[in-house]
């Protein structure tokens, strides 16, 4: 219960046991009691015996930075001492990587060191060799490069003799060359002015056309203003189908324009630029423009205008 209630103790008591269970598999376990103890605040910092001062003198030799060969759990490594822990008593080791190979404490290190498993090592050699196949490795390359070279200046030395046998060949290419560039550059002169005439009259087509169609949108708008209830449309729907249809109401406030059919039915909203849009496209078009109202009339579509229900699929004239 107190291990399950405390992470502390048991990380120490499961490392504990596996440690237990390798020193016997490698051979150095021996029959003794280990006591894991708890105070108030958990597990106490030093729950190993503590070490003889002879075997404390013997630890006091590693010191972070060095080098050593460890032998852990059937495995060799080349790992560094990293990290001497006196408060909570371990060493942490790490390989060249910088990635943690072991955390020991002081029994198993005392015990690995007796045993030959932990023994520190020089890496001067290593770093000898390296320095060695490096230096192999530069000479060689340097080498190669002076052949490379050699090679080289012979191949300039015969490239700067076909040099010198080809420039009175060239010089006389020379002068046919200035004339086709002479020739070239006219005749691109010719095509920049064709090609600034053309686009000159394409733009003058473009305002043209542009021109066209504004004032055919000022037609149409006019038209379109003209248009009294009453007037007739021809409206074409997706399908292709052509639908007569007259003016019922337009409403003053916004322009809005609501088109019937014969039973008085509705068949279209349009605002003034939808139905510009539609005739423009030739999906509408003008039959009649039709008559002003009385005064009477004009007075019922002013009110009318001011309305904001939705028709839906109310006939003109319903309430």
């Amino acid at each position: 219960e107190t291990i399950c209630s405390d992470q502390e103790l048991a990380t120490r008591f499961f490392e504990t046991m596996d440690r237990i269970l390798m020193d016997r598999i490698e051979g150095d376990f021996t029959e003794k009691d280990t006591t894991i103890t708890i105070n108030a605040r958990g597990l106490q910092k030093n729950t190993e015996p503590a070490l003889a001062p002879a075997q404390q003198k013997l630890l006091a030799v590693l010191r972070p930075g060095t080098w050593y060969h460890l032998r852990e759990h059937g495995a060799s490594y080349r790992c560094r001492l990293v990290e001497h822990s006196r408060d909570h008593q371990y060493f942490l080791f790490v390989n060249l990587s910088g990635i943690k190979v072991a955390k020991l404490d002081y029994v198993e290190v005392f015990k690995k060191l007796k045993s030959g498993r932990l023994k520190p090592v020089s890496m001067a050699l290593v770093f000898d060799k390296a320095m060695e196949q490096a230096a192999g490795r530069l000479i060689e390359q340097i080498r190669q490069l002076e052949a490379q070279a050699e090679e080289a200046e012979r191949l300039r030395a015969e490239a700067h003799e076909r040099q010198r046998q080809e420039d009175l060949a060239k010089q006389l290419e020379q002068l046919q060359q200035q004339r086709l560039e002479a020739q070239a550059r006219a005749q691109e002169e010719k095509r920049r002015q064709d090609r600034e005439r053309a686009k000159q009259e394409a733009e003058a087509r473009e305002q043209e056309a542009r021109l066209a169609k504004e004032r055919h949108w000022e037609q149409i708008q006019e038209a379109i203003g003209r248009l009294q209830p009453g007037g007739q449309v021809d409206l074409i729907d997706d399908r292709q189908s052509k639908i007569r249809c007259k003016l019922g109401l337009k409403l003053k406030s916004t322009g809005k324009m609501i088109f019937v059919d014969s039973l008085g039915r509705k068949v279209s909203e349009l605002l003034p630029d939808e139905l510009a849009t539609r005739i423009l496209n030739g999906s509408a078009g003008i039959v009649d423009y039709g008559v002003a109202f009385e005064d009477t009339l004009e007075r019922l579509t002013a009110e009318r205008s001011n309305l904001t229900a939705d028709w839906g699929g109310k006939r003109y004239g319903d309430d």
